[in-house]
């Protein structure tokens, strides 16, 4: 009886080496060389099946792993792409930033949201100027991740993610996400009010009211 090849095995009585098959944690053809999943990946059962990745938001460290229970998460606020190998494939997620360099000095929660008013679309941001403003006349919530979340603010009117127009003289709007001049509200009868205006109490009475 001659021995399968490294790391494969087969049932009883198979008389051709075609029968050994790769263990769980190691990929190759039927009666070839079966090589250990890569970190970053896993196989669960014997056989000729590819190794898998683990999934996006993990990593995995180990090689000729059988199980994704080896997929270990990323730190609170960052994520990875499938079939990351190490921790440090974890980058702060889309919405956030921070120097994980300094990992263990922050206890692995090294991520801050992205401050009101800006966005980032990207994962890997480090500092907070990695975090892009929004257009001009637009707001946006803490750990925004893409530039519509940006919406005009009160005074002001247009499309998310593109610079806003103020609100005409004599009328004032005191919503946000306003996207047409529609959104404007006329001043009462007598008054005035100037441009951008975000509150009827922008409107004053003119001159003789």
């Amino acid at each position: 009886c001659l021995d399968c090849p490294s790391n494969s095995n087969s049932p009883n009585g198979t008389g051709v080496v075609t029968g050994c098959t790769c263990n769980a944690g190691f990929s190759g053809n039927d009666g070839g060389t079966c090589t250990a999943c890569a970190a970053g990946k896993y196989k669960i059962a014997p056989g000729e099946s590819p190794c898998v990745d683990c999934p996006a938001h993990t990593y995995n460290p180990q090689v000729s792993s059988t199980s994704n229970v080896s997929c270990l998460g990323c730190p609170f606020g960052t994520t990875s792409r499938a079939g990351s190998p190490r921790r440090g494939s974890c980058k702060c997620a889309a919405g956030y930033y921070g120097d994980l360099q300094n990992d263990l000095a922050c206890g692995g929660d090294c991520c801050s949201e992205c401050p009101a008013g800006t966005y980032r679309d990207q994962i890997g941001g480090v500092n907070e100027s990695d975090c892009f403003h929004c257009p001009l006349r637009q707001h946006s919530a803490p750990k925004s991740v893409n530039i519509t979340d940006c919406v005009c603010t009160p005074g002001n009117f247009g499309p998310p993610g593109r610079e806003c127009a103020e609100c005409p003289a004599d009328t004032f709007n005191p919503v946000t996400n306003a996207s047409n001049l529609s959104a404007c509200l006329r001043c009462p009868a007598n008054s005035f009010s100037e441009t951008g205006s975000a509150s009827f109490t922008d409107c004053g009475c003119t001159a003789g009211y």
